[in-house]
């Protein structure tokens, strides 16, 4: 696409891959708390000879997790699309049961003939890391057949203001007339890591109410639940010193991580 602002988040991605596959806290972020709703959320999903299409699939560890689950609920099939190429890489060799491809998600889409033929299309994490919310939703609407699931985990829009109340997050200011806007503001966002410093990746702000209106452009909205860690999470966290889920130094998170719903899963058909 090559506007000023997707080449400056297609650039901070790039510098933020090699932290991405070594990081902890995000992925005790979705072992520990979202691994457990999507399982809930998905507990009735059933498919015959079914495909998945995880969209943003980075070093292919969530791919892969949500492949193993939904295997014995008729997804035979799994492929992982991005567009950073160092993450892809990483993904090939390590989870062989999947095709993992490089590129932008509609042109992957026709390249693989999944147009109308894929079961469920998952976004985790990738709707505020674009500034082509529209266009990702598009082509999943695309690829889905009908009654298909379009499944996605956002970063909640108030979350990410309280962590800009605190001055977490760094604000950027890119001049340029953009195709359509999309957002209200673009930041560097922080991943906190232990011991050090945090590392940033690219982040559109949308209220929830700009992801709810243009989900409901293509498909029917089937649930929306924030996620948000119980008190027996905080708990054995503190204990066992668990990021982002306990009151460390360096955590930029807390306190309001323990107080404010960090996370939006969206589940809606075509």
């Amino acid at each position: 696409m090559g506007t000023k602002t997707d080449k400056w988040a297609k650039g901070l991605w790039q510098k933020a891959s090699n932290s991405w596959k070594t990081r902890e806290q995000d992925n005790n972020y979705r072992k520990y708390l979202v691994h457990s709703s999507l399982e809930r959320e998905l507990a009735d999903f059933r498919a015959h000879k079914g495909i998945l299409v995880d969209i943003g699939c980075g070093e292919g560890g969530e791919t892969a997790y949500l492949h193993e689950y939904l295997k014995d609920r008729g997804i035979i099939l799994a492929f992982g699309f991005d567009t950073n190429t160092e993450l892809i890489e990483h993904a090939i060799p390590n989870y062989k049961k999947i095709c993992f491809s490089h590129g932008e998600t509609r042109e992957l889409m026709e390249v693989y003939g999944l147009l109308g033929k894929v079961d469920l299309v998952s976004s985790l994490f990738v709707l505020q890391d674009t500034p082509y919310a529209r266009d990702l939703i598009e082509a999943s609407c695309e690829a889905l057949k009908d009654g298909g699931t379009f499944f996605s985990v956002i970063v909640n829009p108030k979350f990410a203001e309280a962590i800009d109340e605190k001055g977490e997050l760094r604000k950027k200011n890119i001049h340029e007339s953009p195709r359509r806007k999309e957002h209200r503001f673009v930041a560097e966002y922080p991943i906190v890591e232990r011991g050090g410093k945090p590392f940033f990746v690219p982040y559109f702000h949308r209220t929830l109410g700009d992801y709810v209106s243009l989900i409901e452009e293509y498909f029917t909205l089937d649930s929306l639940n924030t996620l948000k860690p119980s008190e027996e999470l905080l708990e054995k966290s503190e204990r066992e010193k668990i990021l982002p889920f306990c009151n460390e130094k360096g955590n930029i998170y807390w306190p309001e991580i323990s107080k404010i719903p960090s996370s939006v899963i969206i589940k809606a058909r075509k």
